[in-house]
């Protein structure tokens, strides 16, 4: 649908990662509340092999609000949402969340990062 002088242009957001020299976009719609982060970058050390998401930790630190939600479909346990806290390191943390069975788990971030704007972040994490 085309833009129109009566609908609010996307917001967009801009977070640059200096390390791999890229930038990511939080591209968000005012009217709908859904948003994307567009190029998201997996932080990948050379050194030691490792991966960690701080590039994406960045954007969700921008959030009011954060809510995870985990479940196990394969084992047939519904997703448990919890809300989560800002801690005084500025990330957000959810505690008492026992995973009682291991498995592949689906795991999903929603992140309220303006009064306006919704990011959702989903993938499946091993649990062991």
């Amino acid at each position: 649908m085309p833009h129109s002088a009566h609908s609010p242009a996307p917001v967009i957001r801009a977070f640059f990662d200096p390390p791999t020299n890229t930038i990511s976009y939080l591209v968000a719609d005012p009217v709908t509340r859904h948003a994307a982060v567009i190029d998201p970058v997996l932080d990948f050390d050379q050194r030691d092999g490792t991966v960690d998401v701080r590039s994406v930790e960045a954007i969700l630190a921008a959030a009011k609000e954060a809510t995870l939600t985990l479940g196990l479909p394969e084992r047939g346990i519904e997703p448990i949402e919890r809300n989560a806290t800002r801690g005084p390191d500025g990330y957000w943390h959810v505690g008492g969340l026992p995973l009682p069975l291991p498995g592949r788990w689906h795991l999903k971030v929603d992140a309220l990062v303006s009064d306006f704007e919704k990011v959702t972040l989903e993938d499946d994490v091993d649990v062991r």
